[in-house]
């Protein structure tokens, strides 16, 4: 038991007072370790009176306020606990604006749980926690509370992907509502402005958004759909975002614009070809923007992309610990200077991948070099003009991005690396099959007879090309050109109908002299 001074007997009695509901007599006293407090006014204080007057005078709750132990005795009583009850002692003052997630300790601000250095930060707190409590200490003795601090810590949970924070609040992505900061949002950044609750003047980006449509209007609604599935991680709609096309044009524009949007506390450079490294997705956690700001040619089939594009289960591999099994929800943009080369030939990229080419190079005397700045100066109104474009149909931007994924200036990206595109533009869907139709196969592979095969041109086509690799069998040509015309939206179908007791196809040659001519030259 302690033996208590004066005022440490009076302290006791203060919180007594002031935090709880007794009703038992304390001790008479009138001073309180030279505070006078005034008989006539607390007349029950001076009879020893009952706590629950104590509780209710407001003077006495401030005095209890201002009478604590000297710092030297809970010095001597700290020093006497072990470290896991030292550590409890710091987590009583400091325990609910301190966790830990990812090897990291987070300390919530006010706006955000803000990132602190493992090793310092968290060090660096707890010698506060020391000099405010007149505790001695050296480096041995902050180490192991540190140490012991990361285990005892309450994990921060994932962000909350529909909030955004800014300076002046927390924006909800689907509900365009401004809402007071929250820490119970786990979010680990803010954009540092203040959100616009109406709309505001964006000249910049209507100007740049304009030029980069060229005038086409639904060329425009394809660019702020895609801002719309990246500022609402619309990760549901398993879509992502190949910005390609010449430089100068724009693209990375559209990727400092997203990233804008986003802030950059929750975004992460993810470069193709690093996916399948080892470590290589360590660092994309709770990251709801992935990117690639200047990919180089990439060829690879894309499973493990495919996986994180899609939200399913990933294996990541960390440095000095277990592996984890993690479910991305992100959007992923990738800009490059020609369209990516994919070899997977299931569908399972095509179904996923949304071209947008940035093909209006911008003149050299035209270039605005302060643009990105003024971009950024724009991003509140920039996102609320996003954000409320499809605030009542968000479908409708879906919508928009499926059709993009078959455009016209898609498909001619994609026949920049994937020969059989230009291939397949050669023929047309007939709906009513005749003799004009190609058979799938024949026993003349290089023949180019109206009777001839569909095999048998891709044979020839292969040929003429003088491509270094061996043709496709036929099988797998027609798993591959049936995904093919799928992604032209030709419904290729390789028994169509039975003329003269032979199977034919429903495609036929749009012009077969012009596209026999086009291959051999």
């Amino acid at each position: 038991m302690w033996d208590l001074n004066g005022p440490q007997k009076v302290a006791l009695g203060m919180n007594l007072a002031k935090n709880t509901n007794a009703k038992t007599n304390v001790i008479p006293f009138h001073t309180f370790d030279g505070i006078i407090v005034n008989p006539n006014e607390y007349e029950d204080l001076n009879k020893g009176g009952q706590l629950e007057t104590l509780a209710n005078n407001e003077t006495l709750k401030m005095v209890a306020d201002s009478v604590t132990p000297p710092p030297q005795d809970y010095a001597d009583y700290f020093n006497k606990l072990e470290d896991n009850e030292k550590c409890e002692e710091i987590l009583k003052e400091l325990g609910k604006d301190l966790k830990v997630g990812q090897g990291s300790v987070y300390q919530y601000n006010g706006k955000y749980w803000e990132r602190l250095d493992t090793d310092v930060g968290l060090a660096k707190i707890v010698m506060k926690f020391f000099d405010d409590k007149g505790i001695k200490y050296n480096h041995r003795k902050i180490k192991n509370i540190v140490d012991l601090l990361m285990l005892k810590l309450d994990r921060l949970g994932s962000p909350n992907i529909e909030c955004l924070g800014f300076n002046n609040g927390t924006l909800n992505k689907k509900s365009g509502e401004l809402l007071s900061h929250k820490k119970e949002n786990n979010l680990t950044s803010v954009i540092p402005i203040d959100y616009p609750e109406s709309k505001t003047l964006t000249p910049n980006f209507d100007k740049w958004l304009e030029w980069v449509s060229e005038g086409s209007e639904e060329k425009e609604d394809v660019i702020l759909a895609s801002l719309y599935a990246i500022a609402t991680t619309r990760s549901e709609w398993q879509f992502f975002f190949e910005i390609s096309g010449c430089g100068g044009g724009g693209k990375s524009i559209f990727h400092k614009i997203a990233l804008s949007m986003m802030g950059k506390g929750n975004a992460e450079s993810l470069p193709l070809g690093s996916i399948d490294r080892k470590f290589g997705l360590a660092h994309i956690i709770d990251k709801p923007y992935l990117f690639s700001s200047d990919q180089e040619y990439f060829k690879g089939d894309g499973g493990t992309f495919r996986a994180i594009v899609s939200g399913d289960e990933i294996q990541i591999e960390q440095k000095n610990k277990d592996p984890i099994t993690y479910t991305p929800k992100a959007i992923y943009v990738c800009i490059t200077n020609s369209p990516i080369h994919f070899t997977e030939r299931n569908g399972g990229i095509a179904r996923r991948r949304v071209i947008i080419p940035f093909n209006r190079k911008v003149p050299d005397d035209q270039i605005d070099f302060e643009l990105s700045k003024k971009l950024e100066g724009e991003t509140g109104g920039i996102l609320w003009r996003v954000l409320n474009r499809f605030k009542k149909d968000p479908e409708m931007a879906r919508h928009i991005l499926e059709k993009q994924r078959n455009s016209p200036e898609a498909l001619k990206a994609k026949e920049q690396l994937d020969p059989l595109h230009s291939f397949a533009n050669a023929f047309k869907i007939v709906l009513d099959p005749n003799k004009e139709c190609l058979k799938f196969s024949s026993r003349n592979p290089e023949s180019l007879d109206a009777e001839d095969s569909l095999y048998g041109t891709y044979q020839y086509w292969h040929h003429s090309q003088r491509i270094h690799k061996t043709p496709m069998d036929k099988a797998t040509f027609e798993e591959v050109i049936t995904q093919v015309f799928k992604e032209q939206g030709k419904p290729f179908i390789r028994k169509a109908k039975k003329i003269n007791n032979t199977w034919h196809t429903n495609l036929a040659f749009t012009n077969k002299q012009q596209a026999i001519n086009d291959w051999e030259n």
